[in-house]
């Protein structure tokens, strides 16, 4: 296996199958804000509710030869695996990226558990060797990485645009954020201090600057 992140923003997604296990491909897809058709006959409350607001495109029919076509991204998760075999087959011959849920055998790519914070995203997976302990792992993820995890990134963002735009040299960007950004100041970021490790890094910046004697100096 080799990890990769998509960009699925506005991407025309589709999953075959209108159950649980849809529902549940749906919302991830949504969440990385791929443009969602669900093919199926019926539709689970969930993605009943979904296509009601809006939220996802309802092909109610069968699976057909070519319904494929238009998509970017196809996840297969009917209850009849002939059907989810067929559709991936099809899609698999016109290079589309496919998934056929418990059939990895059959896709060209997999799904790894996921935590989501904001802009932190952390997947997980055993390769097929134990999905329970994958299981465990998020969990265990999803306790220790919190909300502020994020806000504390947002915080970084603003600040690495002022490193960005005040030392110029990217090797003396990245010998800036080693010294920096530290397991100490990280735990205390985290530890409920956020605005006094935010000014403790504004800090470091203007101490660096003036170290480096300014802003352009060679």
């Amino acid at each position: 296996m080799y990890p990769i992140n998509l960009i699925l923003d506005d991407k025309e997604c589709l999953i075959l199958g209108g159950g649980a296990v849809a529902a549940q491909k749906a919302q991830g897809l949504l969440d990385a804000g791929a443009a969602v058709t669900v093919l199926s006959p019926s539709l689970c409350p969930p993605l009943q509710e979904r296509a009601d607001r809006g939220d996802i495109t309802w092909l109610k029919k069968l699976y057909e030869d070519g319904d494929e076509s238009p998509f970017y991204l196809i996840i297969c998760a009917s209850n009849d695996s002939e059907t989810n075999s067929a559709c991936a087959a099809a899609a698999l011959s016109q290079h589309k990226l496919v998934n056929v849920c418990d059939a990895p055998q059959e896709s060209n790519w997999t799904t790894p558990s996921v935590v989501r914070r904001g802009d932190i995203l952390c997947s997980i997976s055993s390769n097929g060797k134990s999905p329970a302990f994958t299981r465990w792992m998020r969990h265990h993820l999803e306790q220790e990485i919190t909300p502020d995890w994020s806000r504390w990134l947002d915080r970084l963002a603003v600040i690495r645009q002022e490193v960005r735009s005040q030392i110029p040299s990217g090797k003396d960007r990245q010998a800036f954020w080693r010294s920096s950004l530290t397991d100490e100041l990280m735990e205390q970021a985290l530890g409920g201090q956020m605005a006094e490790a935010e000014q403790v890094l504004w800090q470091k910046l203007a101490f660096w600057l003036i170290g480096k004697g300014g802003p352009h100096a060679s």
